[in-house]
């Protein structure tokens, strides 16, 4: 949960903040290799991917001192917008090898993109090798292969956290793997939101309540002082609490107490006050959407969590629904919008949140 808890660091800027989620992912995620990280922001007027916040830990010296003069120059700022919507849109835990073969299905000259950076001195760039020299002689230092952990948000952002690996995978990552990460990924999207949305903030900051670990409500505002939605959000802390401390037995059981979305509505994360004194706090954080006009603003969200790859046990952690809810929701859509498959949904929601680029 050390990532998790490291995402809701609301006072960081954000470059520090990747850097912090890479250093709790490193014990967990580095096979030696070192890890990369940034946010990639695809809201830009004009359509050209924005990726900040570079950073990287862990590795060799060589790839260490190398990795933004060539993954960061030449890889994420010098291949199209595309490549990198489709190439994250393949679910929140992929390997590179396996995006770029999805990639290839979609565009058409994605092969030669690649080629030429191998001729300006790669020997691996998505999972494609160009040299068999050894690594030395290529003028960029790069690794074959790299586990995936991408947290999107149906806005338009996503944070990307890639551990290199020596070789490239065949197998698809193991379901331990998958499922651990992709609710990781899911709270580190969550927390993201929560900063684009609130911006740095200190403490008990826009709180629409704030609860104490053993349950006793300090404050609650708005729609949050409802009886029945504040009794929710107060068993909810406490079962945050729990999952933070060593009364919890398992991880699987920790992530099922603390989920990405409370009622697909609240974020509640931990904070200390200027006294050192530790509270719960609950803050409004669903997902923007615009519905089509047929839609409810929660079938939009459902298509479009989709739509990034997400399974509906997965959309049903991101909102903090239940599963039969998620499944009712796309089955609404697709009858409203006369389509009858995911795949057609995730077209329909592909095409009509950016514009297909050949």
């Amino acid at each position: 949960m050390s990532v998790v808890e490291r995402a809701y660091d609301l006072e960081a800027p954000e470059d520090l903040w990747v850097q912090g989620l890479l250093g709790a992912a490193a014990p967990m995620l580095d096979a030696g290799h070192g890890l990369m990280g940034a946010v990639f922001d695809f809201t830009t007027p004009d359509g050209t991917p924005h990726a900040r916040a570079g950073a990287a830990v862990g590795g060799p010296d060589e790839w260490t001192l190398g990795w933004r003069d060539s993954w960061w120059d030449h890889v994420v700022h010098g291949l199209p917008r595309q490549v990198w919507v489709d190439a994250l849109s393949f679910g929140p835990v992929t390997y590179a090898s396996h995006a770029a073969q999805g990639v290839a299905q979609r565009i058409e000259t994605f092969e030669e993109m690649l080629a030429t950076l191998g001729s300006k001195g790669f020997a691996h760039v998505f999972g494609r090798t160009f040299t068999t020299e050894p690594a030395a002689a290529s003028r960029f230092v790069s690794y074959p292969e790299a586990l995936g952990v991408i947290a999107s948000d149906p806005a338009g952002y996503s944070v990307g956290l890639f551990a290199n690996r020596s070789a490239n995978v065949t197998r698809p990552p193991g379901r331990v793997l998958r499922r651990t990460w992709s609710r990781v990924a899911a709270h580190v999207a969550a927390a993201h939101r929560l900063r684009r949305r609130i911006g740095p903030a200190s403490s008990l900051d826009r709180a629409d309540a704030v609860i104490t670990p053993r349950g006793r409500v300090v404050h609650a505002d708005g729609e949050a002082a409802q009886p029945e939605r504040l009794e929710m959000i107060r068993h909810a802390a406490i079962a945050i609490d729990r999952a933070r401390t060593a009364r919890v037995r398992t991880t699987d059981e920790a992530f099922e107490l603390w989920r990405a979305l409370h009622e697909g509505r609240w974020s509640i994360s931990d904070t200390f006050d200027h006294d050192g004194r530790r509270f719960l706090v609950a803050r409004e954080n669903e997902p923007a959407s615009d519905p089509a006009p047929s839609l409810s603003r929660r079938e939009q969200q459902v298509i479009d969590l989709l739509a990034l790859g997400h399974s509906n046990k997965l959309i049903a952690y991101d909102l903090g629904i239940s599963t039969s809810s998620v499944a009712t929701h796309l089955r609404r859509a697709a009858d409203k919008i006369g389509l009858s498959t995911t795949r057609e949904l995730v077209r329909w929601a592909r095409a009509r949140r950016r514009p297909v680029e050949r």
